[in-house]
């Protein structure tokens, strides 16, 4: 406070002796600072209010759940609980397990479908919730239990994803289909206690009525999701869990679509700030995944070389088996290792041996053929430190050629750096085009578009899922050339993502503003157009006539993603465009607003100087107002017009509509 009085001495006034100020709309005159010192005065004072009960709440065994908002009340500021945050973890691992089986099952049709079905459903267990507590608000050690045990089946669910499909339809499949269920079931017990012991206050938030809505949704969803008991192969319980994730979906867009959402009354506001810096964490938490299956797979392609090393028979693409290799190359001798038979394998299962080359022998040089087991490009120099084992390993060494894992370290060190710079640009356009203020999020302006919005992360998480996989089989394969199916995978689920944020990215102001906002248009459209045709480009990677390095794979898209972001930062660049363009978006919502109100009242209410609209060719509404000599043309054209303090054409009771 001492800090801000130097600089802003007026300002801290305020603060300290906020109870003389009297902020009524005949002190402040629109005063805009003086407004949001209100405002912020109202939050703290709601926190305050709230911290004393809260803590007491969560001590006790078991408290009722209330609903978190009323309606028209001001959102006090929420943070994710420490459950939450734990949860955000076993999402992470949920992730990964699937990038671990699209990345073994690349080739396969059926990688793509386990990623939309598996993937989703990850989403839908962590978003449950998510859907919860930004709703309603339970305090107490029942409660907290109750997370604890959500909490560790949705990390069965993650544990039962494995790589092998063969081994998951004999093991695992059966076991996931179990532990999706008892994730349900929780958030069912969840929504049947609110349902009995909720409020159904309608003016203030009918709890009841909105936790029977949801608890209806889930409970179709499960039982859509339990006839995976009866599913035989991993393709017929991915059609089945995809078949639950759109009942979710037409359960929510279809009456928004209708005009037959439930109404006010039988509805609970939602905090739309905690919700949506909640989707922001789900998509970082699922770009840290993409991260860590990069560092791993650094480490995975060292852990290669160091067994081939010392004489350990490749294991082959099973993962199960290569802490066990590593382990014993620490306890034991290498010759004795040498002669150590590999583990047996798994009953029913493909193997692998010896159906591929093996991988760590292909990256030390040595021949595809199986049956040739000399190492003929090893570094000349003495000093190559595989050159000693593979000589008291008795294994035949070209002396002339160059250590192909001394050659493929800068292709390595290029691919690594753009998969990095891919990610790191994937971060800045979503926040970018996600808005940080409260009235500019499309949650607040639009009930479709905030739909649309939600939803959407669906796509993006499935996206980085998928690029997460191919990015990984990429820098493997930094200097060996990628198979059509890799390059195709990371092509189409870039092209995805960058096509998702630009759709987020219209959604916010709508897309009329986002069109015809007239300052700044043609720049504006310019950007944009030349962002979709690179993000359309990325879709063509099948057409590739050659398989080509998979260094060069990530540097290209790490190039094309990194236009992209610089297209954007080029568009948001202009101040003023910006401002005005949400002044439009401001104006055409305050042309709603007064639609509706115009329809509310009739047409026999007798209000003097209301306004009427006409419309354009273009389908934008424009303002008339009598009272000004019938001068038509939208607010912020008029002759003489006056902003308010809130700097747009909304007047006070149309903000606090938008909260």
């Amino acid at each position: 406070l001492a800090e801000s009085a130097r600089e802003e001495p007026l300002v801290a006034q305020s603060i300290m002796f906020a109870p003389l100020f009297n902020t009524n709309k005949s002190d402040a005159k629109g005063s805009k600072e003086d407004k949001e010192l209100a405002h912020a005065r109202k939050i703290a004072q709601a926190e305050e209010e709230n911290e004393a009960e809260d803590y007491a709440k969560r001590h006790r065994f078991y408290s009722k759940p209330t609903r978190l908002l009323s309606w028209d009340q001001v959102q006090p500021t929420r943070h994710a609980e420490p459950q939450d945050l734990l949860l955000d973890l076993v999402q992470v691992a949920a992730c990964f397990q699937i990038g671990h089986l699209v990345s073994h099952n690349i080739e396969s049709p059926v990688a793509i479908l386990a990623l939309c079905a598996f993937g989703v459903t990850s989403v839908i267990l962590w978003s449950d919730l998510l859907v919860y507590r930004s709703r309603f608000e339970a305090a107490s050690l029942y409660h907290s239990m109750l997370d604890s045990l959500q909490t560790l089946s949705f990390a069965a669910v993650a544990h039962n994803i494995s790589s092998h499909l063969d081994v998951f339809e004999i093991r695992h499949m059966h076991a996931f289909v179990f532990c999706v269920l008892a994730t349900r079931l929780l958030t069912l017990v969840r929504l049947a206690e609110l349902a009995i012991v909720g409020e159904s206050d309608e003016k203030e938030g009918n709890t009841k009525e909105e936790a029977w809505h949801l608890l209806m949704r889930t409970l179709v969803e499960s039982s859509v999701t339990s006839l995976g008991f009866f599913a035989n192969d991993t393709p017929t319980l991915c059609l089945l869990l995809l078949a639950s994730a759109a009942v979710q979906l037409m359960w929510t867009v279809v009456p928004s679509i209708m005009k037959k959402a439930p109404p006010r009354q039988k509805r609970v506001p939602v905090h739309i700030d905690f919700m949506f810096h909640r989707m922001l964490e789900l998509v970082m938490l699922t770009l840290g995944e993409t991260v860590l299956g990069l560092v791993l797979a650094l480490a995975q392609a060292d852990v290669d070389i160091i067994l081939r090393e010392e004489g350990v028979p490749d294991p082959g693409p099973g993962g199960e088996y290569l802490a066990h290799f590593a382990e014993r190359a620490h306890e034991a001798h290498a010759h004795e290792l040498a002669a150590s038979p590999p583990p047996p394998p798994l009953p029913g299962a493909v193997n692998h041996h010896t159906s591929r080359a093996h991988r760590a022998h292909r990256l030390l040089g040595g021949s595809s053929d199986e049956t040739d087991l000399g190492v003929h490009a090893l570094c000349s120099e003495s000093r190559c430190s595989f050159l000693d084992h593979f000589t008291q390993l008795g294994v035949p060494v070209d002396m002339e050629a160059e250590c192909e894992p001394c050659s493929v370290a800068p292709r390595r060190d290029l691919a690594f750096v753009s998969a990095f710079i891919l990610i790191s640009t994937l971060v800045y356009m979503y926040h970018h085009v996600n808005p940080q203020r409260r009235h500019h999020h499309a949650t607040r302006r639009s009930l479709g578009r905030g739909i649309v919005w939600s939803y959407s992360h669906w796509f993006l998480v499935l996206g980085i899922i998928g690029l997460a996989a191919s990015i990984k089989e990429c820098f493997v394969l930094s200097a060996a050339p990628v198979p059509h199916g890799i390059s195709t995978l990371l092509g189409d689920t870039l092209g995805i993502c960058l096509m998702v944020i630009m759709l987020q990215q219209v959604l916010h102001p709508g897309h009329i503003a986002y069109v015809f906002a007239p300052y700044g248009r043609m720049r504006r459209l310019a950007f944009f157009s030349l962002r979709f045709v690179l993000a359309a480009s990325l879709f063509c990677a099948h057409a590739a006539p050659f398989e080509i390095p998979g260094y060069l794979v990530l540097i290209a898209a790490g190039s094309v993603t990194l236009l992209s972001a610089v297209l954007l930062a080029g568009e948001k660049s202009e101040a003023e465009a910006y401002r005005r363009m949400w002044s439009f978006a401001d104006d055409l919502l305050t042309q709603k607003m007064s639609e509706k109100e115009a329809m509310a009242m009739g047409p026999g209410d007798g209000r003097k100087g209301a306004e009427s609209t006409t419309k354009t060719p273009k389908g934008i509404g424009v303002f008339t107002k009598p009272e000004s000599g019938g001068t038509a043309g939208c607010l912020p054209c008029l002759p003489g017009g006056k902003r308010n303090g809130y700097g747009s054409s909304l007047n006070e009771h149309q903000w606090e509509r938008l909260g």
